[in-house]
């Protein structure tokens, strides 16, 4: 298979209102005050790229992937009830946060649902 097949979708938040965006950006770590989690096992902390377990590429059609910021700002990704990677998120609590969902690899595509609709 090809090497971007073997990637996923990329997850996360921002604290940039989408009304601020001049324009679409080439990717989503390139959206200011944004934190994710995806492509190959990869988190993006706001300043660089590390590394997480979460393979998103393993993921299967119904599998549920929520996205939550907790009291202490961090961000968490869950699969299925599970938590599978984590990020500290830079703002403060009183910050809007914003979904991102940036489509990769073999991802095909994705529903949003707000508040606990998911869980």
């Amino acid at each position: 298979a090809e090497e971007s097949m073997a990637e996923g979708m990329i997850v996360g938040v921002t604290a940039s209102s989408p009304s601020s965006l001049l324009a679409p950006p080439e990717s989503s770590d390139e959206v200011p005050r944004s934190w994710l989690a995806g492509l190959d096992g990869a988190v993006w902390d706001g300043r660089q790229w590390g590394i997480c377990p979460w393979q998103p590429s393993k993921l299967a059609v119904g599998d549920v992937v929520v996205v939550s910021v907790t009291e202490e700002q961090v961000m968490q990704i869950i699969v299925n009830r599970e938590v599978v990677a984590s990020v500290q998120v830079g703002v403060g609590a009183e910050a809007p946060l914003y979904p991102l969902l940036e489509l990769a690899g073999a991802t095909l595509g994705g529903k949003f649902y707000s508040g606990n609709a998911a869980m």
